[in-house]
């Protein structure tokens, strides 16, 4: 078995490196040296791979994904791959059971396998893709912030930092929604478009969304008050769905959303994507992922 294995160099959790010694010396080992370097690494293992280890954080599964995601729409072989969490925020890992260290993935790599969807993003004549959550108006915003801060705080305290300081100047903005199921106008501060349960750093803002459903949970969040939202998203944490008027939960296999009034912009596990309209499609089962 071809095995080769994606590390970012700036891991949070040393021990996601335990088993590196058994890899065999035919194995491929990169470390990232830039952003946007796991890409190209990517680019270069997964057609000699049979089984793929990609070792970082969301950004870095993100960066997976947008050479896996490419390859499974022209109908080309993405290999069995093993994500382990080592990075800051890790919210991917919290929807499974992820292999926790190289000597993990490399034991359970015949034995527990799990198929998961992802999604897909068609957004000013380009295509990206994601694997956990996408956040359309204020999450991008905040996701802006937090990439361009110089100063190290832990995840929570990034994000409650950014969240706050972006709602603060942040104005919420009229936008068409379409699914399959309807259209419609509405004012909106965010709209999260979830393959995955959780972002923000354990917020749940979709709590019955499933990586293997074939379809993603939408949360639309209304126009609320400042103090009305800073009252409410740390409820997310409860892993339950908030109960408020100007909060919505449905499901779609797609979704396009427009601002009509300004320039909406979006994210996706933590990578800002920038503005224009967009549409938003699951790719059902598109990834197989080692996992308990």
């Amino acid at each position: 078995m071809r095995v080769s294995v994606l590390i970012n160099s700036r891991l949070r959790r040393k021990g996601a490196l335990k088993g590196i010694d058994k890899l065999t010396p035919e194995a491929n080992v990169a470390y990232t040296e830039y952003k946007g370097h796991a890409i190209d690494i990517a680019k270069d293992f997964i057609p000699k791979s049979d089984f793929m280890i990609v070792i970082g954080g969301d950004g870095t599964f993100n960066e997976f994904m947008q050479v896996a995601g490419h390859l499974v729409d022209t109908g080309q072989r993405v290999p069995k791959v093993a994500l382990i969490s080592a990075g800051s925020a890790n919210d991917f890992s919290r929807n499974i059971s992820l292999a926790q260290n190289i000597e993990e993935a490399l034991d359970w790599v015949n034995s527990s396998s799990r198929q998961v969807d992802f999604g897909r993003i068609k957004i000013r004549s380009q295509v990206k893709y994601f694997i956990n959550i996408a956040d359309f108006g204020l999450g991008a915003e905040v996701v802006k912030l937090i990439n361009s801060n110089k100063r190290k705080l832990n995840p929570d305290l990034a994000f409650l930092w950014a969240t706050s300081r972006a709602f603060f100047k942040y104005k919420p903005y009229t936008v068409k929604l379409k699914t399959s199921d309807f259209e419609r106008e509405e004012r909106v501060a965010a709209i999260a478009v979830a393959n995955g349960k959780c972002f923000g750093s354990g917020l749940y803002i979709a709590p019955e969304a499933s990586i293997d459903s074939g379809i993603f949970q939408l949360t639309t969040i209304g126009n609320l008050g400042r103090l009305d939202y800073l009252l409410n998203v740390l409820k997310l944490k409860k892993i339950k769905r908030l109960s408020h008027p100007k909060v919505r939960y449905e499901n779609a296999d797609w979704v396009e959303i427009e601002a009509i009034e300004s320039r909406g912009e979006l994210e996706a596990d933590g990578e800002h994507f920038g503005f224009g309209k967009v549409r938003i499609e699951i790719v059902p089962k598109g990834l197989t992922i080692v996992a308990n």
